[in-house]
């Protein structure tokens, strides 16, 4: 897979064995690539360690609220570090890997 393909659209297409047997990529059907389980589950990890992030960093945020520490460089920080986060999920989101109704404050 190409860098150069940033902005496409992929859509994978997974077999009655539950492996990856195509990949759509803008209109044609990219056969031969698969996705070992090794590698599925270095994607799973990553979500579930972005969202256990974005949950820690949630509760620090009401903290320093809680003590009226808004104003700080550190409550604006992690507010950043949060906004980062839930872009992030956004495209988990987007691209199905999350569920929609998943709330993502």
């Amino acid at each position: 897979m190409s860098a150069a393909r940033i902005g496409c659209l992929w859509k994978f297409r997974v077999s009655e064995a539950g492996g990856l047997d195509e990949i759509r990529c803008c209109g044609e059907y990219k056969q031969g690539f698969s996705m070992n389980e090794e590698r599925f589950n270095a994607f799973e990890k990553m979500l579930s360690d972005i969202l256990a992030q974005y949950d820690a960093l949630t509760e620090k945020l009401a903290a320093l609220k809680a003590e009226g520490k808004v104003k700080t460089v550190t409550y604006r920080q992690l507010f950043a570090n949060k906004l980062q986060y839930q872009r992030i999920l956004a495209y988990y989101r987007a691209y199905g890997l999350l569920d929609q109704d998943q709330e993502i404050c």
